[in-house]
């Protein structure tokens, strides 16, 4: 208690730790990192031969939204129309068609895709087992 830091000195301990001052003087409770299974949120569509499960519960109010979508064969995603974003997806399991605005493309187990969002779009199976996708987007859109 003989001396303490400048402000400078002390900043540039906090960017040392690799932290920023707000994250240094925060009294929050420390936000979730890792989720499992049992916090995923999941919606089951009967009628498009899908389900969707949010992997990061309330993701829609941060600037990405990851999901699973396993869409049954002969299934689709729905068809999102032409809003400002980027999607990236990976392909887990089996195969899928990918429309783009009037392009068809394909991809299949451990292949990916990005596409802006800027154009009508959407996922369908038409392989013989299900497809199961990890769709990225932003900002949130599912």
């Amino acid at each position: 208690n003989l001396t303490s830091p400048s402000v400078g000195t002390l900043l540039d301990v906090i960017q040392i730790l690799g932290t920023t001052p707000a994250e240094f003087f925060a009294d929050d409770e420390p936000e979730q990192v890792v989720f499992k299974h049992d916090d995923y949120f999941e919606k089951e569509d009967t009628e498009r031969h899908n389900r969707i499960e949010w992997l990061v519960p309330n993701a829609q109010k941060d600037s990405m939204e990851p999901v699973r979508l396993t869409i049954s064969p002969g299934g689709t995603s729905d068809v999102y129309l032409p809003h400002v974003g980027e999607e990236f997806g990976y392909v887990l399991k089996g195969s899928s068609r990918i429309y783009y605005g009037t392009k068809t493309h394909h991809a299949k187990q451990g292949e990916s895709f990005y596409l802006k969002s800027g154009k009508k779009h959407h996922i369908e199976n038409h392989g013989k087992s299900d497809a199961v996708v990890i769709w990225v987007t932003t900002p949130p859109s599912f």
